[in-house]
């Protein structure tokens, strides 16, 4: 299963939906989900497939990645990529991984902003649904708001 949704294998990943009661919950390489393998990559239907496995188990985007130490989840690796489609997939099927943190405290909206990701940081500010999470601090006490503002992409922003 890692290696259909890592490789955008649709129709194989949706076979092994179908025909698996229980397929193995083995992870990936870095201790990556299924779901994080799909996010990671850049492929056609990355959307369908994300959908696809959120149908089926929505606790994949839950789950974190990485090391004790060192974790994050779909929505930040999907935040990191610019990957707004996946991003409104991920809220679809689970409008409460919006709040979800990494080790280090950050939420979505840190991790575009650290990533310079316009187009991510533009959709995750309509007040409608991140309000809240322009104020969260991370673990060393900046806000998404301090680090767009601190931050050379932040005054592109402003001057854009």
């Amino acid at each position: 299963m890692y290696l259909a949704a890592e490789s955008g294998l649709r129709d194989a990943l949706v076979e092994i939906l179908n025909t698996c009661e229980q397929p193995t919950s083995s992870a990936g390489p870095l201790n990556r989900t299924r779901l994080h393998a799909a996010v990671i990559q850049e492929h056609k239907g990355l959307k369908e497939v994300v959908s696809d496995m959120l149908v089926w188990k929505r606790s994949l985007a839950f789950l974190p990645a990485g090391s004790d130490n060192d974790w994050t989840t779909a929505i930040h690796t999907a935040a990191g990529g610019g990957k707004v489609d996946v991003i409104h997939t991920l809220l679809n099927h689970c409008p409460d991984c919006r709040e979800m943190l990494d080790s280090n405290g950050r939420n979505a909206l840190h991790i575009a902003i650290f990533c310079s990701r316009a187009n991510m940081v533009s959709y995750l500010l309509k007040p409608t649904k991140w309000d809240k999470l322009i104020e969260d601090p991370d673990n060393d006490g900046n806000t998404p708001l301090y680090l767009l503002a601190s931050s050379i992409f932040g005054a592109m922003c402003l001057w854009n």
